[in-house]
């Protein structure tokens, strides 16, 4: 280890590893040092600092003893470390990866987890850390990526052996300082699913969801989102992991299985295909298609790379099948031939395996049995190119088990009227090949920022033509930089038309699979392009299309069949990112605006419909309005849900599409549809931890019920907004709108209104501390929501009530109340809040002293909750659940609940909650005598309650925080802790927690350790 200053000594330094045993020129010296920024003397400059640098290295090998000196040697106009690059930190993680990556291609993951250990011990810190310029960012940038991809790697090869729980704790950091990493958060979220923790993986899909709108202004890409939905549909983790890419058919265990290829029954003919140049990626479709013998087809959209796969497949399959590779191009979509016949496709392939015409039959029948007989005696590799069809090759395809020969079909069509064909569905690059597809093409530094190109490239999904279009378009444009590029396509609003250079255009190639459909089914390629979320089911696309179910879904066959389209579960369908706006470009171009017009409108009746009925299920003791009839055409059923928990699966799923909608209507003058969109699913929002959005959507909700005149509906909109802010830790806000609100239901005798917003400043005070004042207006609350006769609203007063009883230590009255409003939840069937009203009674048991009961509540709650309870509530339940498990054999999993709740809380930005979780969590780190964990955990709290003006909260964390201290020795700390948790405490009448400081104060021993806090009693905020 050399230690070497100043910083432009540094970075040269850093330059030459960089490129270490290879000489760099003068001008690529001086452009890493200064950027554009060059001395008058550039030459001059980088001589003087290497006379700097090897006197650096000398005085530094002679200090430490360390080996030969790293000598730096000239030759010509250029400079080179003269080093093993091996000794290069980079360098050898760079071929510690390299050989994990051959070790998985060769199936042996064990010795890759090894390797990739050992490449991730080299990281000690940030690399390059001090240096700046752009040719250090670019470095740092690329270092990271690199870093990353091995990160992922190690995931799949680790959680294709088993090791979920293992990889949570090591992906979790790195998607903690790289949360819009979309890959890595899809591995993140398949190591929770995995280690049977599955709504903290759907918590972590909405924050990523959430971090990608608020910093890219993009949704979730189609592998995340995939992932979402099928983890959504219970499919096990084992089954969603990524394969190994075995390198080809003949490193693949299957291929080393096989038979070697018999004798040729005579002298093998030339083969008829043309040089290839390299593929990126694909090793594992090609191990798949190589692996096995018969017909295979290769089906995906325009330009996905269909012919290039087939082709290198058909170059590993030469040694296997020596009798000759042939290709015939069948021109399904070919602009200047139309499709081959069979009648014309079979004369073509004899003439391409060489067949004299007249020994040929000029039968078609005879034809195809010579043809047949042909592939059952010899061993050809034949690729059909561009198959319009099964009808096109059918007769062409040999039976199953009767041929000797390998048969590839390339089609946009899925072919899957052919039997006995296995099928091979492809789809875009990975992001890493993606991003070396595209370096290689452009092959400049311009090019080195492989975030910034995996920012391009997701946007179209790492389509394989589309990126080498767009590579030669940039490269062609010297004045381009990266950060241009991606602005360019972010602003864009046809996507499609921005993939062109001067001889290729990615339109036309989409343009013959259109062209290619009936004209029904092109009608309804063109609607479903308007849809304005990500994906969408079955039901939303009937509606769009104005169709009944069943009609709907042979359109979606007939788009799935073509290519066209993608099921990523079960009746759920998604474009590619470039099919998507390509369609919606048909729509503007080919449809009128009333057939626009018409199709919203069937779609936003018949999400209002079905987001009614379903919030209705989940949240029947909501407040809300009667949805007034629709008027006109009816609109298509909404899904009949048999449980709570379907119609909450059915809003998760389709929440991005729903918010997408709600604001296109807003947009689009069709804000009395937005507005009541906005209130139909307030509830979720609010509930599932969308809280941000939802302030977004209540702000315009106000101002349509406002123009309108609609006075309870601005009530309703004034507290959810309040509601929001409170969710948010903006108290003032969230006083203002529930004030507004109030005033506004008293004056129009709107004694629901008025009892909820009474109910929500009863709220707000609790939240505060003041409990008597909170539990005066909860009481006031509950009287006004009798004199309406609203009973669902007086059952969630009863339980606000019970709680704040219950922080007034008077126990009984709070079972009374939690009781009773658990009976009504549960009269009316709300599971949810009948599983959350079971928290609070826990709460009180533990309180009680009955630990026992208390655990079993909890319990219950997470039972008969865990599929309608947000995921917030539950983890709230969780960090409850390991404060009742006061059993030594139990804090193992009292710790891996309340670090889960931490986490959950973390992740949906849940200040207030996350302050309680700290807390039990550093409760449960005392009792576990992890006293330096419990220690910072606390701090956390402190600072967190100090941040939110929590006071209370506050006083019982320097408390803890004191206790602490002492565990650790720390005396003098526990004491001022301790003495600020007094003072507190006093503050805010909180006399349990002043006590306890001051018996920990008057009693400080090295066994402090020993005084934790097992009773402390359970804390705001309420279920509601």
């Amino acid at each position: 280890m050399f230690a070497v200053s100043p910083e432009k000594v540094r970075c040269l330094l850093a330059a030459l590893a960089w490129d270490a045993g290879r000489p760099l020129a003068l001008d690529t010296l001086a452009d890493r040092l200064w950027d554009a920024r060059l001395p008058a003397d550039p030459a001059g400059g980088v001589h003087s600092n290497v006379s700097k640098l090897r006197r650096a290295l000398n005085n530094a090998a002679k200090a430490e003893s360390d080996g030969p000196v790293p000598l730096i040697l000239s030759r010509g106009h250029a400079y080179t470390l003269d080093v093993d690059p091996g000794i290069v930190d980079y360098h050898r993680f760079r071929r510690l990866t390299g050989r994990a990556r051959e070790a998985t291609e060769h199936g042996d993951d064990i010795t890759a987890l090894s390797l990739l250990d050992q490449a991730n011990a080299l990281w000690t810190g940030d690399p390059l850390a001090g240096l700046r310029g752009e040719w250090a960012n670019d470095a740092r940038a690329t270092l990271t990526d690199e870093r990353l991809a091995a990160a992922v790697t190690h995931a799949e090869v680790g959680m294709r052996m088993g090791h979920f729980a293992e990889l949570v704790t090591d992906l979790a950091p790195l998607v903690s300082a790289h949360p819009t990493h979309q890959t890595l958060v899809a591995r993140l979220m398949l190591a929770l699913h995995g280690a049977g923790r599955q709504d903290e993986a759907l918590a972590r899909y909405q924050a990523t969801f959430r971090n990608l709108g608020k910093h890219l202004g993009i949704a979730p890409g189609r592998e995340l989102a995939d992932l979402h939905a099928q983890i959504l549909a219970g499919e096990p983790a084992a089954k969603l992991v990524p394969r190994a890419r075995l390198l080809s058919a003949k490193t693949s265990p299957a291929a080393l299985a096989a038979p070697a290829a018999p004798a040729p029954l005579s002298p093998a003919t030339a083969s008829s295909l043309r040089p290839l140049r390299p593929l990126v990626g694909r090793e594992r479709e090609l191990a798949e298609l190589t692996a096995g013998p018969g017909v295979v087809s290769i089906s995906g959209m325009g330009g996905i790379g269909k012919t290039a796969l087939a082709l290198h497949a058909a170059q590993l399959l030469h040694e296997r099948y020596p009798d000759g590779s042939h290709l015939l191009n069948l021109h399904a979509n070919s602009a200047s031939q139309a499709p081959l016949t069979p009648q014309q496709a079979v004369p073509a392939l004899f003439r391409m395996l060489g067949f004299p015409s007249g020994a040929v039959p000029t039968e078609h029948e005879q034809r195809i049995a010579l043809w047949h007989r042909l592939l059952e005696e010899r061993r050809y590799v034949i690729v059909l190119d561009d198959v319009a069809d099964g009808a096109q090759v059918r007769a062409l395809v040999p039976v199953p088990g009767q041929t000797r020969s390998f048969v590839i079909l390339t089609s946009r069509r899925r072919l899957s009227e052919l039997t006995g064909v296995r099928q091979h569905f492809i789809d875009g690059l990975s992001p890493e090949h993606g991003v070396e597809l595209f370096q290689r093409l452009v092959n400049s530094e311009r090019a080195g920022n492989a975030g910034r190109i995996r920012e391009i490239l997701g946007r179209f999904a790492y389509h394989p033509l589309a990126t080498e279009i767009l590579a030669s378009r940039f490269r062609g444009r010297r004045s381009w930089s990266l950060e241009y590029l991606a602005q360019r396509l972010a602003t864009s609003t046809r996507l499609v038309d921005e993939i062109r250079d001067t001889e290729r255009d990615l339109r036309p190639v989409l343009d013959f699979s259109y062209l290619a459909l009936a004209a029904d089914h092109q009608r309804a390629f063109r609607l479903l392009g308007l849809y304005p979320g990500p994906r969408f089911a079955l039901p939303s696309a009937a509606a769009l299309l104005g169709l009944a179910p069943a009609e709907a879904e042979r359109s979606l066959e007939e788009l799935l069949d073509a290519s066209l389209l993608q099921e990523v579960a079960p009746e759920l369908y998604a474009f590619h990112d470039l099919l998507g706006g390509y369609a919606a470009s048909l729509a503007d171009a080919e449809g009128s605006p009333e057939e626009r017009e018409a199709a919203f409108a069937r779609l936003l009746s018949f999400e209002l419909a079905a987001v009614d009925q379903a919030d209705r299920l989940l949240y029947p003791h909501r407040l809300r309005l009667d949805r007034p009839e629709h008027a006109g055409d009816r609109p298509p059923e909404p899904p009949a849900w048999g449980t709570p928990a379907e119609a909450r699966r059915w809003l998760v799923a389709e929440l991005p599409g729903l918010l997408a909608l709600q604001r296109h209507a807003a947009a689009h003058a069709q804000s009395a549809e937005a507005a009541w969109l906005a209130h139909s699913f307030a509830g979720f929002l609010d509930v599932e931890g969308f809280w941000h959005e939802a302030i977004e959507l209540h702000r315009a909700t106000i101002e349509h019920w406002r123009s309108t005149g609609d006075r309870r509906g601005e009530v309703r909109a004034l507290i959810d907004l309040g509601n929001a802010h409170r969710r948010t830790a903006q108290p003032l806000r969230a006083v203002a709108a529930i004030n507004e609100a109030l005033a506004l239901a008293r004056l129009t005798d709107d004694f629901s209104g008025a009892a909820e917003a009474l109910s929500q400043r009863g709220v707000l005070h609790g939240d505060a501390g003041e409990f008597d004042d909170a539990l005066t207006l909860q009481r006031e609350a509950l009287a006004t929501s009798r004199t309406a006769g609203d009973s669902r609203q007086s059952d969630r007063i009863l339980n606000n009530i019970g709680l704040l009883s219950m922080f007034l230590q008077d126990n009984s009255t709070a079972l009374a109340h939690l009781e009773a409003a658990h009976a009504g939840f549960q009269r009316l069937g709300n599971v949810g809040l009948a599983a959350a009203t079971l928290n609070n009674i826990g709460q009180v048991l533990l309180l009680q002293g009955d630990s026992r009961s208390a655990r079993a509540a909890f319990e219950r709650c997470l039972t008969s909750g865990a599929e309608v309870l947000s995921t917030v509530d539950i983890a709230s339940a969780r960090s409850n659940l390991a404060t009742a498990l006061d059993r030594p054999e139990d804090l193992p999993t009292a710790l891996a609940l309340a670090a889960s709740a931490v986490d959950t809380f973390r992740q949906f930005e849940a200040l207030r909650p996350l302050l309680l979780a700290l807390m039990t969590l550093g409760d449960v780190q005392l009792r576990a005598h992890q006293g330096t964990a419990a220690a910072e955990t606390f701090q956390e709290a402190v600072v967190l309650a100090t941040a939110l003006d929590a006071d209370r909260e506050r006083a019982a964390s320097e408390r803890s925080l004191g206790i602490a201290e002492l565990s650790l020795g720390h005396y003098d700390a526990g004491r001022q802790h301790l003495t600020t948790a007094i003072t507190l405490a006093s503050h805010v009448h909180d006399q349990k927690t002043a006590d306890e400081a001051k018996k920990a104060l008057s009693s400080i021993t090295p066994h402090a350790a020993s005084m934790v806090d097992e009773s402390r009693a359970p804390l705001w905020p309420p279920k509601s």
